[in-house]
């Protein structure tokens, strides 16, 4: 299946799963993990749109200072914050330099199965 067949199939399922119209949306700025782009939150972006209004922002530079600047230069005046791996750790640097403009808690995505013991601790 294509990304595009994916994702038409996606905006139908959320369709008959939420049929109301969508409510007051405010930004949801998304900062996906190193070398991933928008493609990262497709299913997200799909699912919050009566929520909020998604953009998904990357900011490649030399360290998190930086790359903080370079996401507050780009996001809206106010938005909600979230971000996994990499993102996340960009996303506590942006709310510690401007918590001002960020409305909504940062949330930050770990690996799903980082808790789990590998096999050979298991025994």
């Amino acid at each position: 299946m294509s990304p595009s067949d994916l994702r038409a199939d996606l905006t139908t399922e959320r369709a008959r799963v939420h049929p109301f119209p969508p409510a007051a949306r405010g930004p949801l700025v998304l900062l996906p993990a190193l070398l991933c782009d928008d493609d990262l939150y497709s299913l997200q972006i799909i699912m919050l749109a009566d929520l909020a209004e998604p953009i998904v922002l990357t900011a490649a530079e030399t360290d998190l200072p930086k790359s903080a600047q370079r996401v507050l230069k780009r996001a809206p005046a106010r938005f909600a914050l979230a971000g996994n791996f990499a993102g996340g750790n960009l996303a506590l640097e942006v709310l510690a330099a401007a918590p001002s403009r960020v409305d909504w808690p940062v949330a930050q995505w770990r690996q799903p199965l980082a808790s789990v013991p590998k096999a050979s601790q298991r025994n």
